[in-house]
């Protein structure tokens, strides 16, 4: 899976995408990868992000890898 770190809408904090694809405009559709969040108990668990697809331009996306 390839993936890639992007600011917010905002601007206020970085994101990892799942990059899922390219057009041939230059842009990435992306996925947000899911979140890790703890419970009341302190138990550790993934949480999906409400949004969809997102396209970006590929300058905005950097630290671009392959993971598992």
């Amino acid at each position: 899976m390839k993936v890639g770190y992007g600011n917010d809408w905002t601007g206020a904090s970085t994101r990892k995408y799942q990059i899922i694809d390219e057009t041939i405009s230059g842009k990435y559709i992306l996925k947000q990868m899911p979140i890790e969040m703890i419970n009341i108990h302190g138990e550790k668990y993934l949480a999906e992000p409400l949004t969809g697809l997102i396209l970006r331009d590929k300058n905005e996306i950097f630290n671009i890898k392959e993971e598992e």
